[in-house]
């Protein structure tokens, strides 16, 4: 009896002496599974906000999932177009001749030599990727004419789009492929990569087609625009970023005018200044929305068109 008593205080004892250092063990396993934890939901919600934030997936633009049977040439089609990307941007950087001039008279401002032309009279865009729309649109075109049979018809066409180039004042070039033989449209948009039957998109408004994209096509350099309004000149990070001059407080003339970086999320009308160099009554003011520019521009796209919009504004008036 005496043993047995003996050994149960000593068991009694041992496992008070252990209950400290079992009780440490728990608590640093519940340390290290509460970390574990937040990183594993850090690292969900990273990946979350890549995919929320990507601009193209496998499976176009929009996250539509496309049935690919049937669409004429689709491999050959969408490796011509994936490669694309919409913006001006590295013309901006490698042309130094493209230059801005301002109109007050008319009300109008012109970006000169921003369409370039081979010895074909086929429309340049940098590295064979990098244009706006209609500079895309004249590429593919170009590269998949040959691909198609003479059973396809290839028409350009002028929309709006529900994602960027929002109606009524959205503007956008893409092109229609016409199977003659089936009766059967399909829709190929190379500034989104977006290809398949036209019916399958919901979201353009069409507003005219032709054989021809006007300005591209008669290789006109320049483009015109009126004050107040914009062009696009990237499409980043499900953000659309246009350039615009624009009056200040209503003038507009030589001391008083706005050079302006503006970024819109996709499907919103209404966005922000993400860099505005401003003469008001002739005294120089700039202003930056650093945040906004790391959700809507590359660093390397902000500081080239910061760098530009700054060489365009002093040229003004010299």
């Amino acid at each position: 009896m005496r043993r047995r008593e003996r050994k149960r205080r000593n068991n009694g004892m041992t496992m008070a002496e252990q209950s400290p250092s079992l009780s440490r063990k728990i608590f640093i396993y519940k340390i290290i599974i509460l970390f574990l934890a937040i990183g594993i939901l850090f690292i969900s919600y990273q990946y979350w906000q890549l995919k929320k934030h990507s601009m193209l997936g496998k499976e176009g633009l929009s996250g539509e999932k496309i049935d690919t049977t049937g669409i004429p040439y689709y491999k050959e089609i969408m490796d011509i177009i994936r490669p694309l990307d919409y913006s001006v941007i590295p013309s901006l950087k490698l042309q130094p001749d493209i230059t801005l001039s301002i109109d007050f008279s008319n009300k109008t401002w012109t970006l000169h030599k921003l369409h370039q032309y081979n010895s074909k009279g086929n429309v340049i865009i940098e590295y064979n990727r990098y244009g706006l729309c209609g500079e895309l649109a004249s590429y593919t075109y170009t590269h998949i004419r040959p691909v198609l049979p003479d059973r396809y018809t290839i028409k350009f066409a002028r929309v709006a789009q529900s994602g960027f180039f929002l109606p009524p004042g959205g503007t956008h070039v893409i092109l229609i492929i016409y199977d003659k033989l089936l009766s059967k449209g399909y829709l190929l948009d190379p500034s989104l990569h977006r290809y398949g039957p036209i019916d399958g998109y919901q979201d353009y408004l069409f507003d005219s087609f032709g054989e021809k994209i006007e300005g591209v096509n008669n290789k006109e350099e320049d483009v015109t625009f009126r004050v107040n309004h914009g062009m696009p000149v990237t499409i980043y990070n499900n953000f659309i970023s246009m350039f615009s001059v624009e009056d200040c407080n209503g003038k507009f003339d030589k001391d008083n005018f706005i050079l302006s970086i503006q970024s819109n999320h996709r499907y919103d009308y209404t966005g922000r200044y993400l860099f505005s160099i401003q003469k008001k009554e002739g005294r120089i003011t700039f202003s930056e929305d650093q945040q906004s520019e790391k959700s809507s521009l590359s660093p390397e796209d902000s500081k080239t068109i910061k760098k530009t919009l700054t060489t365009w504004f002093y040229s003004i008036g010299k």
